[in-house]
């Protein structure tokens, strides 16, 4: 039984309106009357203009005649739409990896099924989480590489694990744009791997939801730039052992805790309080065996391994100049101008926020975050001196 009218001129308008087909009538004229169209028509097809857009120059055909080309088309995008459900193409590779340059920050920390499992990729920096891929120099980049001239029904790109932190490492990765995600997913994998054992492959020591000791410094205000607010700067690193015998990790003990505010003192408040020169350049320290993957903004390299060294002390970690990367903007003057430029809001120029201010900002105090507790941690130390004492915690007082 044909189809009734009405749906055949639906379905090709619908396919006109989307821009997906090209009426083709050229070299189609009948040999016995040049003037005379054939009792059939050509139409250029695509069922999805979106995910061909990257593959220029590769056309297909529907051939019949008008109610023909109509089922066919029909038949080809209903088979289209449930095989990229299933098989997953349904999407660009521009879409994906838009997400998966800022860590996914759509998804949503749902309920947790089992109490025991703490998410590795909160959506933002928490209290005792540090979130993913906050550091935009460290967020992959790609390159599209074409050829003038190439008609490919596959796509190049040349992939940049670690950004701008690293403009130097790059991978090509080709194929159809699922292929591509798969290759990235893949090559990441095995990265990560890499970087825990280097005798192959062996699942990687969690560390988010350990103890996290951070510490908080500010800008003094006779130092603050006038119209600015003062400048404020943290930095944390994780404690590879657990409060609730599990997970194969050493118990951490509230002298163990103790002892730490006395090392924070030593470090940060001896004789005065530490100062940390602010500035430019990102200094990140990679040592995910003892659980430290941390990165700071500083005047220069210096400035940064010596607050590692520091930092490391605190929580008796040795400290290793190789696992330390130093990355620095090519035009600093320009990605983070002194005095930042105004936008306009509702007809008012307001200044915007200032870019990886250049400052110092002294050591205030320290806290430390354990999973299950307060959420506003638990104060270690001010400036001056210890305030925690394993004689005198009460965990009742922070549940």
């Amino acid at each position: 039984m044909a189809p009734p009218k009405s749906y055949e001129k639906a379905v090709l308008k619908k396919i006109q309106e989307q821009g997906t087909k090209t009426k083709l009538t050229q070299g189609l004229l009948s040999k016995d009357d040049e003037n005379k169209l054939p009792n059939f028509e050509v139409w250029e097809h695509s069922s999805s203009h979106k995910l061909d857009k990257p593959y220029k120059g590769n056309p297909r055909y529907l051939m019949g005649t008008d109610e023909q080309v109509a089922m066919q088309a029909s038949m080809i995008k209903a088979i289209h739409d449930e095989l990229s459900l299933r098989l997953g193409f349904g999407f660009t590779f521009e879409e994906w990896f838009e997400e998966w340059q800022k860590g996914f920050p759509s998804l949503i920390n749902t309920n947790k099924s089992n109490q025991q499992l703490i998410t590795n990729y909160p959506i933002n920096n928490t209290e005792n989480a540090d979130g993913w891929r906050t550091n935009i120099d460290l967020r992959p980049q790609y390159i599209i590489k074409n050829h003038p001239s190439a008609h490919r029904k596959f796509r190049v790109i040349e992939y940049f694990p670690e950004g701008t932190s690293n403009p130097h490492q790059s991978i090509i990765f080709s194929g159809s744009d699922s292929q591509i995600i798969n290759q990235i997913i893949l090559y990441t994998s095995i990265s990560v791997s890499n970087e825990y054992s280097n005798n192959g492959f062996m699942s990687p020591i969690r560390v988010k939801g350990r103890p996290m000791v951070r510490l908080y410094f500010l800008e003094p205000p006779d130092e603050v730039d006038p119209g600015f607010p003062p400048i404020k700067g943290t930095i944390s690193v994780r404690v590879n052992k657990t409060v609730t015998n599990g997970d194969g990790f050493d118990d951490l003990t509230v002298l163990e805790i103790h002892n730490m505010a006395v090392k924070i003192i030593e470090n940060f408040a001896t004789p005065n309080p530490y100062i940390w020169r602010r500035g430019k350049e990102t200094v990140t320290y990679h040592d995910i065996k003892n659980g430290i993957r941390t990165w700071i903004y500083c005047w220069d390299g210096s400035t940064g391994i010596n607050l590692f060294k520091r930092l490391l002390d605190v929580v008796g970690v040795a400290f290793d100049l190789s696992k330390v990367k130093v990355s620095i903007n090519q035009d600093p003057s320009t990605a983070y101008p002194i005095i930042p430029p105004t936008q306009k809001i509702f007809g008012q120029d307001i200044q915007q926020a200032r870019k990886r201010p250049v400052g110092n900002v002294h050591f205030k105090y320290s806290k430390i975050f354990i999973q299950t507790l307060s959420s506003r941690g638990i104060t270690l130390t001010d400036a001056k001196r210890v305030i925690f004492h394993e004689n005198k915690f009460k965990v009742e007082e922070y549940i």
